[in-house]
């Protein structure tokens, strides 16, 4: 799968080729996300925008230091929209934000089997 290198690529860019750091930090975050964004969730549908901020901002930070790019932006759009107060594009982002984060969380074993 092609969405496994980028990710490979900029973790292990981030530690510096070290494997077992990334192997580890590769797992924190496949626990990690899913529960953020089941909180995330419950946050945006309780209109509890500050929790969700906080979340986002969470998110936003592993997923820039990991350099993931893309969830970084998405997390980035869906805390501006946020602010902004607009439901609408709160629902789309957040869709967004949990389709990427979903099919991140598919390639755990593809992710873990290369770096092993």
């Amino acid at each position: 799968m092609k969405g496994e290198f980028v990710y490979i690529d900029a973790m292990l860019k981030r530690t510096i080729g070290n494997k077992k750091l990334a192997i580890r930090l590769f797992e924190k975050l496949f626990t990690e996300i899913p529960l953020e964004i089941d909180e995330l969730q419950r946050a945006i549908n309780a209109n509890e925008i500050i929790l969700a901020q906080k979340i986002l901002h969470k998110l936003q930070g592993s997923f820039s230091f990991c350099g993931f790019l893309t969830l970084s932006v998405l997390s980035k759009q869906l805390e501006d929209t946020l602010f902004a107060k607009n439901l609408k594009k709160n629902k789309i982002f957040f869709e967004l934000l949990k389709k990427e984060t979903t099919n991140f969380n598919e390639l755990k074993g593809d992710i873990l089997e290369k770096l092993i």
